[in-house]
């Protein structure tokens, strides 16, 4: 009671910084090979203030597309606007990987039908065969491919 306050109003100006978000439980999920890196991810963040919500959208990539186990799958994320519009007061730690599987993918090569005169050798070019299960865009490169029946001592099918 002993005191006026001189200046009622005073100004100060102060930062306030976002705050570091984490992503907990994160996961990836195995897949079978498709030829590319895209790995699906599930996590939730962890160090949101009470009573705030967050959109997020988890956005993975391997490390390679070839398969593998233990591959590291890095984590690349978006904030998106929960209740109340929150999400500058955010960020979320870039450091985020985890590790899933690429198992191979199934592949079947089927030779194809060939007949040859008895006395004669069957050459292969290595093209007398079909495929399926490749991933659009990828080939088979070589095949080798070998017959008993292609040599020229060869016996007539259901002969001696």
């Amino acid at each position: 009671s002993n005191y006026v306050l001189a200046s009622p109003t005073t100004t100060t100006t102060a930062a306030i910084t976002p705050k570091t978000l984490t992503l907990a439980g994160l996961a990836a999920a195995d897949k079978v090979y498709d030829g590319n890196t895209a790995a699906t991810v599930t996590g939730s963040l962890a160090g949101l203030v009470a009573g705030e919500s967050l959109g997020l959208v988890l956005d993975g990539r391997f490390d390679t597309k070839d398969a593998g186990s233990g591959k590291t799958v890095t984590v690349g994320t978006a904030l998106g606007d929960g209740a109340g519009g929150r999400a500058a007061n955010y960020r979320l730690d870039p450091s985020a990987t985890t590790t899933a599987a690429i198992t191979p993918r199934a592949l079947t090569v089927t030779a194809d039908d060939a007949s040859k005169v008895y006395g004669t050798t069957l050459t292969f070019a290595g093209t007398e065969f079909t495929s399926s299960g490749l991933v659009e865009g990828e080939r088979i490169d070589r095949v080798t491919l070998t017959s008993a029946g292609a040599a020229p001592s060869a016996s007539v099918a259901g002969g001696p």
